[in-house]
C-alpha cells in the first residue's frame, strides 16, 4: 500500500493481512489520527445485514503513561518527539468501530508497529466478509458462476494472492467486453475484423457507446490485461487489482442502472394501462 496516498479509509477497508506500510516523517503524524481515530465511516455491517455508519471509540487510551492526550494530533507528536517513542510501551494495538444502528456490532483492525513497520496482523468482520455482501447486489447480471468467480477474486486479493485474485476478474472483465461486443456486432458500420486484430485499449474505444465514458477515457490504465500470465507478478497484480475491480463494478452499475430504469418505465407504463382502463366509459347492458 503506497503510504504517499494513504487514505484511512483503505487502511481498515482494502490493505490486506499481513500487508506492511513503511513508516516516514510524514506519516507519523497521519497515524496518530488512524490509531485514534474517532471519526465515522461508511460500510456494510454484516451483523445489521445492510449499510451502517460506524464510528471509532476508546481507541488509543492507555498507550503512553503520563502523556495528556488532546484532540489534536500533532500537539501530541511535538510532546512525545518521535513515533518509537510514542508506542515505546506498545507495539500492538486495536482501533475500534461502532455500528450506530446498534453498538454491539463491532468492526476490530489490529496492528503491529515493529522496525518501523506497520503490519495489519487482524480484522473482524473479514474483508472477504465484507466484500461478499457489498457484491451481493451484482449477481442478478453477473449469474452464479461469474458471481462466485467475483466473491472468489476479492477473497484472494484479502489474502494478498496476485496472481490468482488478478486472473479471476480478468475473466469477468473479458466477460463484459463481449458482452458489450454481441449488443454491436449487427451494427452494418461496424468492422469485426478491426476488432478483433486490435489491442485491449483500441477495442475498449471502439465499445464507446456501450461502457461507462469513465472508463473509455481512462482504458490505458488496462493496457496490463493485454499481457500474458507468465509476464505478470504478484506485486504488479495486486496493485493494478483495485483499478480492475472498480473498472468492472462501474460496468456493472451502469447495468442496474439500465435495469432499474426499465423496471420504473414498465411501472409507468402499468400505470398508464390502469389509468386509462379506469376512464372508459361502462357499456349498459
Amino acid at each position: 500500500m503506497d503510504n504517499k496516498t494513504l487514505r484511512i479509509e483503505d487502511l481498515f477497508l482494502k490493505m490486506p493481512l499481513y500487508d506492511k506500510l513503511e513508516l516516514n516523517s510524514a506519516l507519523e503524524y497521519k497515524l496518530v489520527d488512524i490509531l485514534r481515530f474517532s471519526g465515522q465511516l461508511d460500510m456494510f455491517c454484516v451483523g445489521c445485514n445492510k449499510e451502517s455508519t460506524f464510528t471509532g471509540f476508546d481507541n488509543l487510551t492507555d498507550y503512553v503513561p503520563g502523556v495528556a492526550y488532546t484532540s489534536n494530533a500533532s500537539k501530541l507528536m511535538e510532546r512525545v518527539f518521535t513515533l518509537p517513542k510514542y508506542f515505546s510501551h506498545k507495539k500492538v494495538f486495536t482501533v475500534k468501530l461502532k455500528c450506530s444502528r446498534n453498538e454491539n456490532h463491532l468492526m476490530l483492525f489490529n496492528f503491529y508497529i515493529k522496525d518501523n513497520i506497520l503490519i495489519k496482523i487482524g480484522q473482524y468482520p473479514s474483508l472477504m466478509d465484507i466484500a461478499h455482501h457489498s457484491l451481493k447486489k451484482y449477481k442478478r447480471i453477473l449469474g452464479t458462476d461469474r458471481y462466485a468467480e467475483f466473491n472468489r477474486a476479492v477473497g484472494l486479493a484479502a489474502l494478498n494472492v496476485g496472481l490468482g485474485s488478478f486472473i479471476y476478474l480478468k475473466r469477468i472483465f473479458d466477460h463484459l467486453l463481449e458482452d458489450a461486443h454481441k449488443e454491436i456486432f449487427a451494427d452494418e458500420k461496424w468492422n469485426e475484423l478491426e476488432y478483433l486484430a486490435s489491442p485491449l485499449q483500441k477495442r475498449i474505444a471502439l465499445l464507446k457507446n456501450h461502457l461507462p465514458p469513465y472508463l473509455v477515457e481512462k482504458r490505458d490504465m488496462f493496457s496490463i490485461l493485454n499481457k500474458d500470465v507468465h509476464e505478470l507478478s504478484e506485486e504488479e497484480c495486486l496493485r493494478y487489482f483495485p483499478v480492475l475491480q472498480n473498472a468492472i463494478e462501474c460496468i456493472l452499475d451502469e447495468k442496474l442502472i439500465e435495469i432499474t430504469r426499465d423496471l420504473k418505465r414498465k411501472e409507468l407504463e402499468k400505470s398508464f394501462d390502469n389509468l386509462t382502463e379506469k376512464k372508459k366509459p361502462v357499456k349498459k347492458k
